[in-house]
């Protein structure tokens, strides 16, 4: 019983954090993105 909630316990605090890590990942590309897009663009 012990082990069913250190998991439970474990999976409630990875699981905000993969999410915010998911969002901060999923903005970062579309930074880099629209960087490569606006100053490759200039340079060319």
């Amino acid at each position: 019983m012990l082990i069913v909630i250190a998991v439970l316990i474990a999976l409630s605090i990875i699981g905000p954090l993969l999410k915010a890590a998911f969002w901060v990942v999923l903005i970062g590309l579309a930074i880099v993105g629209a960087g490569a897009l606006f100053f490759g663009g200039k340079k060319s």
